[in-house]
């Protein structure tokens, strides 16, 4: 069973949306209808799609081969107004409306524009109005490229509140593999408790089942580890199959479920979704004991290294002097400024900084991992 949820996040991978004939666009009807369910229901739905691409390929009849970056910009283009215009012919047949939104890493990781990506999904929830969410594939460079869907919907979920993360695959179950009478055999896991558990099911996962597909199982158990510690349940589940969204009104898993680790502030929900830091911040001893064991901020004084260029309120990895990632934050000052204080203390930087606050990161600022 799963706990009750106002909000939840459906991400649809390619897998799910392809047909024999290139495209099941009766796949795409029963998710509008069981979709609706939830609606009517009073629940809150935002969907992460994939497809553009796939359906950029059938609709120029193109067969499944390897493509340059420039020629999949250009199928995604073309793919994303069918796979749209779908989804609200799907809807429309129960009374629903839908509207799209792109997005790429600029839009999450600062968080000013984040706030206004978040009021447009805000106020199209409030008008039950479905937002479906893709990557603004035909502009994303490497630079500021997301990669895959499966992350896309983590950091939405993490983002917009939701209490659910439903990835929707072509696959039942995340499964495990074990040696029964001296042969390898998957077995399905049916709930996952602790990070521990999913680095063990990274090691039997494989790679992606298509070639529209970015992801493959190792994204979506990335994905949930993300939401294992930022407070949300995620549920791996077969898109394929009737009622796989529709039994979550009656609480009923129908797939793998992650169960969340604890429950965790908006501002870490948002360091948890920044996939791409700015720089690093090195620390001696004192100063991990001081932010890990008595929550304390990070003070100019326990900064060794500072490394790479970055502006204020940038989030940045914090490492241990042996070079272990501890965590990340989000910094109150640039990377010269914090070049200019490191190793000295609160007294002698406030005679440098004046009235800024002393903390190269808040307590309330920080995350760290197990």
């Amino acid at each position: 069973m799963v706990k009750k949820f106002k909000r939840v996040v459906i991400k649809i991978g390619s897998s799910v949306l392809k047909g024999k004939s290139g495209v099941n666009r009766g796949i795409i009807n029963t998710i509008a209808k069981e979709v609706a369910t939830l609606i009517y229901e009073g629940k809150e739905v935002i969907i992460v799609s994939s497809g553009a691409i796939l359906f950029g390929r059938h609709v120029l009849g193109m067969r499944e081969t390897p493509l340059p970056l420039k020629e999949k910009q250009a199928l995604a283009a073309i793919g994303q107004v069918f796979l749209m215009e779908a989804y609200k012919n799907a809807f429309k047949r129960h009374g629903l409306k839908v509207a799209q939104i792109l997005l790429t890493h600029a839009d999450f990781d600062e968080l000013e524009r984040w706030k206004s990506s978040r009021e447009t999904i805000e106020c199209l929830l409030s008008k039950k109005i479905i937002p479906v969410i893709n990557e603004n594939d035909t502009v994303a460079t490497e630079e500021i490229k997301i990669g895959d869907n499966d992350h896309l919907s983590a950091m939405v979920a993490l983002r917009i509140g939701a209490e659910l993360l439903l990835i929707l695959t072509n696959t039942p179950y995340v499964y495990k593999i074990e040696k029964i009478d001296g042969k390898r055999r998957k077995i399905p896991v049916y709930k996952v408790q602790s990070e521990k558990e999913i680095d063990e099911l990274m090691k039997s996962a494989k790679g992606a089942s298509s070639k529209e597909s970015v992801g493959g199982m190792i994204t979506k158990l990335k994905a949930a580890k993300m939401c294992m510690r930022a407070g949300l349940h995620m549920i791996i589940s077969d898109g394929r199959k009737k009622g796989c969204i529709s039994s979550l009104s009656g609480g009923e898993i129908d797939g793998t479920i992650f169960y969340p680790s604890e429950e965790v502030s908006s501002i870490k929900k948002f360091l948890l979704s920044v996939k791409r830091e700015k720089g690093d911040i090195v620390i001696d001893d004192g100063a991990m004991n001081a932010i890990l064991k008595d929550k304390k901020s990070l003070l100019p004084v326990g900064v060794i290294d500072v490394r790479g260029k970055f502006p204020e309120k940038s989030v940045v990895r914090i490492l241990s002097k042996d070079g272990k990632v501890i965590g990340k934050g989000r910094v109150n000052m640039n990377s010269e400024i914090i070049r200019m204080i490191k190793g000295k203390k609160t007294w002698e930087v406030k005679e440098i900084l004046g009235d800024l606050p002393p903390e190269v990161i808040h307590s309330d600022y920080m995350i760290f991992y197990k």
